[in-house]
């Protein structure tokens, strides 16, 4: 089963790493990958430095059953590549430490996958807990040992179960849509100008949300 996480992993300044996704991948999410008996396909897209790239690889070296892809050219930019890649994925990770800084962020990866229909296994952190419904179109996990429990869930799920939760991560798009955050933005300024309801607006980006 390919896992994939999307998020940059930082340049490695002092003052971040407490709320890094570096410090999260190694601190939560590696050390239970570790105890996976399955074979693994792991997908990191955010790793953008070439030491950051040797150190995840020799983390994992004794390890042969965890198939490591790391991409160091990054084409951010490009919503295309960005898109295809989550789509690949089986499952979605979105690990975070419980640190202010990330409480205060908007799940956005996270919502990219449940965008392209990726189930998740996700963190109980911030805006996460508002986005997944745990057994439902992912897993919400409150320490280390859930993270395991739910890696370990999607290795022995059955095809029925993986494509019903799959589906359900289609039923909520309204939530996390471009279009709906736009539609609530645009209310907020009309109310605040004083302006007349009614504004609409239409996607500029066709073919998927974000």
């Amino acid at each position: 089963m390919h896992r994939g996480w999307v998020g940059d992993s930082g340049a490695g300044h002092p003052e971040a790493e407490p709320y890094s996704h570096r410090n999260s991948m190694f601190t939560y999410l590696f050390p239970q990958l570790l105890k996976l008996q399955k074979p693994v396909k792991l997908s990191l897209l955010g790793v953008h430095r070439e030491e950051d790239r040797q150190e995840v690889l020799r983390y994992f070296r004794q390890y042969p059953h965890i198939e490591l892809h790391i991409p160091l050219n990054r084409q951010w930019q490009d919503d295309d590549w960005v898109y295809r890649q989550i789509s690949d994925f089986d499952v979605g990770l979105s690990i975070l430490n419980n640190h202010l800084f990330n409480h205060c962020k908007s799940a956005f990866k996270l919502k990219q996958y449940l965008s392209v229909g990726v189930p998740v296994i996700a963190s109980a952190v911030g805006e996460n807990k508002r986005f997944v419904k745990h057994r439902y179109n992912g897993f919400l996990c409150h320490k280390s040992s859930d993270i395991l429990m739910a890696l370990e869930a999607f290795a022995s799920m059955s095809q029925v179960d993986y494509k019903r939760m799959c589906e359900a991560t289609c039923v909520d798009h309204e939530k996390y849509s471009t279009d709906t955050f736009c539609r609530k933005l645009l209310e907020v300024w009309t109310m605040r100008a004083g302006l007349p309801s009614g504004v609409t607006i239409v996607s500029q980006t066709p073919g998927y949300q974000d």
